[in-house]
């Protein structure tokens, strides 16, 4: 009944509840799945941004598509994209590999300071244990090394993606970043910690 009710705030708050691991059980109530499934695509962003959580919490596949719509949609509210990209990640369904690889492509090129987006697209690529991101981003890497303004997000998710993978063409550019003068004392962390993972 909440689910369905006109005020956006019962809407949130049953999504919220839901959401926590206490109430499992209810994850597995087809109806209850159908709904979230729904809401999704609701009005209001923050029961978007709740509903999407949710979707990937309790691995409502069906819900996959309703998922790609709100992530592809660039008029939808950041966040809700940003959830929706985590939520396909942990369903680790592969068709939305595509749709989260042009994503990462075109948010990154728009710009480099971005910080919901392309972390999220990589933490989902990281979720699916995929390695069909990892040249785009070690390319990534390199820009941001060039042109020195990628924000701390997207170097921590690109190093942590790279590292949780073992991309072994990673150890190049670490050593690239490491031979760079004055990188930062963020950066040379990242890059030494990877080398643990990618050298020989």
């Amino acid at each position: 009944v909440s689910m369905k009710s006109p005020d956006a705030s019962d809407r949130l708050f049953i999504l919220k509840t839901i959401s926590n691991p206490y109430y499992s059980e209810k994850w597995k109530n087809d109806d209850i799945r159908d709904h979230v499934r729904q809401l999704i695509l609701d009005e209001n962003p923050e029961v978007q941004q709740w509903a999407a959580y949710l979707a990937g919490r309790a691995k409502i596949s069906e819900a996959s598509e309703e998922l790609i719509a709100v992530l592809k949609n660039d008029r939808a509210d950041t966040i809700s994209r940003r959830e929706a990209a985590i939520a396909l990640g942990r369903m680790d369904w592969k068709p939305a590999r595509a749709p989260l690889f042009l994503v990462l492509k075109k948010e990154f090129a728009k710009n480099h300071r971005e910080t919901e987006l392309v972390p999220a697209t990589l933490y989902a690529f990281y979720s699916m244990k995929d390695s069909m991101a990892a040249p785009e981003t070690i390319q990534m890497l390199k820009i941001c090394l060039e042109q020195r303004d990628c924000s701390s997000q997207i170097l921590q998710y690109a190093f942590f993606y790279l590292k949780s993978l073992k991309v072994k063409d990673a150890a190049a550019l670490s050593f690239n970043y490491l031979d760079t003068p004055a990188i930062t004392a963020e950066e040379r962390c990242y890059a030494s910690d990877i080398l643990r993972f990618t050298s020989s």
